[in-house]
This record gives structure tokens, C-alpha cells and sequence, in this order.
């Protein structure tokens, strides 16, 4: 017997593509700051963005907490985060 199973996935857009950052801007602006217990040594005074607020291209140099409703990522000290063409967060860890 000769069997042949295929498999395709498909992403569901969560809404509208959102629009690159143009080459050269600014990063995003923190919306405040937390204490997190980074270090063993104590917590760090710590940039907080909201996910909502990112686009494709933002590159953000660590420490930074990132929130959105249902989640949070901290990026430690040496570490950097870009948003991808597909809103996708990439950390670069010992950046």
C-alpha cells in the first residue's frame, strides 16, 4: 500500500499589514519604565513598550520589557529586539 499524506498551513491575518518603519528613524518611544529583577546584583530600571506600538523594522536595544494583552517579553542586558516584515519579534541574544 502506498500512502501519500500532504499538509498545508495557512497564518489567518489578525488584520491590516502594517506599514515599515522608513530607514533612518527613530526608535520607539518607551511607554514608562518597571523595576525587573534582571541581575542577581538587583532590579534594573527598565523601558517598557507597548507591542501595539511597534512596527516592521523597530529595533530596540535591551534591557526592555515588550507587553501586549496576553503576554510580555523581557530582553535582557546585551540582548536586541527587531520586528519582522511578518510582526514577528526576533531577539538577538549578546548583541
Amino acid at each position: 500500500m502506498n500512502l501519500h499524506l500532504a499538509l498545508r498551513t495557512v497564518h489567518p491575518n489578525s488584520g491590516p499589514a502594517r506599514a515599515a518603519v522608513p530607514a533612518g528613524a527613530a526608535p520607539p518611544t518607551a511607554a514608562g519604565t518597571r523595576l525587573i529583577l534582571i541581575h542577581a546584583s538587583g532590579p534594573v530600571d527598565t523601558p517598557v513598550n507597548r507591542r501595539d506600538g511597534l512596527r516592521p523594522g523597530h529595533a530596540i536595544d535591551s534591557p526592555v520589557m515588550i507587553e501586549q494583552m496576553d503576554a510580555a517579553v523581557v530582553a535582557g542586558p546585551r540582548d536586541r529586539v527587531t520586528v519582522r516584515a511578518s510582526g514577528t519579534l526576533q531577539m538577538d541574544l549578546g548583541h
